[in-house]
């Protein structure tokens, strides 16, 4: 995939707030300052700043060689440095609402839509999730705690990304264009598309 079409959560993050300084000078608004919501870490330590101690094993647009040869990774994976991430706390990146918390993929999912379209996806948590479907939540809040892995594919660790859409057809849909492993009908959550042999434009 060329660098061209890659998002880095940076990057994303930029051009929103770009898009949305724009739009504002295009209404008149010239001394208005663009409402986007602030944004955080998704994890941390107790008494430390969120993001300390913790770092990204596998980020965006990754390979995922090891897993899913062929395949780039739809987020990053956040690990403690110690690596002992199992039963960390999971915390809202900003505030939302939440769409979606569930669908065992291991671990369930939480999915939260932000005020400026931006959806942010945790992955890999454990069944006793924090929050669910229809709640408002603020920047900070818990949402649940790292699922302690024990099918030894992976070491235990939160899969977090942040994308413009809640479903694509190509992965979501009733005919899945990229054979995901949850096949039909397959549930919001973190996913995975193929190295393509020709440029995309969607994330994932």
């Amino acid at each position: 995939m060329p660098m061209a079409h890659r998002l880095s959560r940076r990057s994303l993050l930029q051009s929103l707030s770009a898009a949305t300084a724009v739009a504002s000078l295009s209404r008149g608004e010239a001394g208005a300052q663009p409402s986007l919501p602030a944004y955080s870490y998704p994890i941390g330590l107790p008494g430390q700043a969120p993001g300390d101690s913790f770092f990204l094993r596998v980020a965006y647009t990754a390979e995922n060689a090891r897993y899913y040869p062929g395949w780039w990774h739809t987020g990053e994976n956040w690990h403690r440095l110690d690596d002992q991430t199992a039963g960390m706390d999971v915390y809202a990146v900003a505030a939302g609402e939440v769409l979606f918390a569930g669908y065992d993929y291991p671990g369930l999912v939480v999915i939260i839509r932000h005020a400026d379209g931006v959806y942010a996806v945790y992955g890999h948590l454990d069944r006793a999730v924090a929050v669910e479907a229809g709640q408002v939540v603020e920047c900070g809040q818990r949402l649940g705690a790292v699922l302690a892995r024990t099918d030894d594919l992976a070491r235990s660790h939160l899969h977090f990304d942040l994308r413009t859409f809640y479903t694509k057809p190509e992965i979501n849909g009733d005919a899945p264009q990229y054979g995901v492993s949850c096949g039909v009908e397959c549930p919001p959550g973190p996913g995975r598309w193929p190295r393509p042999s020709t440029p995309r434009t969607w994330g994932g």
